[in-house]
């Protein structure tokens, strides 16, 4: 988010108060998320990843939700301190996120478009702030489409406990070769996607170059390792290469501009 109110502002849009408050409630919405799927997921965690802090019992469900509710209430305050716009994001990306936890997860490629939807509006949100949205719309899709992927890949990681959980994720409906099919389809439009910005003159030669000579390459490698041995091990790199790239897309952002 705050990549975006840099991209976007440019001499433009609100005080500097505002970032503040749109990091902050960027920051707390994520975790209200996270603790919202945690809770939704805590049958599904016993096997996949019992040491979390709710199946592990650590931490009681009914003192997750007063977190939750609590993280809502601030998020939504700091949302529509900023702006009217800011906060109806804010609120939006609370019900997507509930909605995402409750229904959409258990669904093939949707709950995975729906993550990369609320990546997106992280971008658009730093761009409602900033003044100026527009500039932040491709950027919006490019980090939404790598974060479909990844979570194609995580859906992959979890498949026996999404099976016993009686989930229907894209792994278990088409399988996991049909999965890494979509996986390398998305990964080309994504390369193709990240040189766009370059070519409507919104970031500079050096955004092209990250993009061509590092960005390209490792994702490239990332997926040759996963079709060639799609074990766990595999499975676990896939995930953490996919991070690595997104953050190298955020210091192409920022050399671009």
């Amino acid at each position: 988010m705050g990549v975006a109110y840099f991209l976007c502002r440019r001499g433009n849009g609100e005080p500097d108060y505002a970032l503040v408050f749109g990091v902050l409630s960027a920051f707390f919405t994520a975790a209200a998320g996270n603790v919202i799927n945690d809770i939704r997921d805590k049958e599904i965690d016993l096997i996949n990843r019992p040491d979390r802090p709710i199946p592990s019992s650590r931490i009681a469900a009914s003192s997750a939700y007063k977190v939750y509710f609590f993280l809502v209430l601030i998020t939504l305050l700091g949302g529509f301190s900023i702006s009217k716009t800011a906060g109806m994001i804010v609120l939006s990306t609370h019900l997507l996120l509930y909605i995402y936890s409750a229904f959409l997860k258990a669904l093939p490629l949707t709950g995975n478009m729906a993550v990369g939807i609320l990546t997106g509006l992280a971008f658009f949100y730093g761009g409602v702030i900033a003044g100026n949205p527009g500039i932040a719309v491709l950027p919006s899709l490019i980090a939404g489409l790598i974060n479909v992927i990844r979570e194609i890949v995580k859906d992959i990681q979890d498949l026996k406990g999404d099976e016993n959980s009686g989930l229907k994720t894209l792994p278990l409906v088409i399988g996991v070769p049909g999965s890494q099919i979509i996986i390398i389809s998305l990964s080309s439009l994504f390369v193709l996607l990240s040189a766009f910005p370059f070519f409507t003159g919104l970031f500079n030669i050096y955004y092209l170059m990250i993009v061509l000579l590092l960005i390209t390459p490792f994702l490239i490698f990332t997926l040759k390792t996963l079709i060639n041995s799609p074990g766990e091990n595999a499975l676990r790199i896939t995930s953490r290469n996919l991070k690595i790239i997104m953050v190298i897309g955020i210091l192409a952002i920022y050399a671009g501009q």
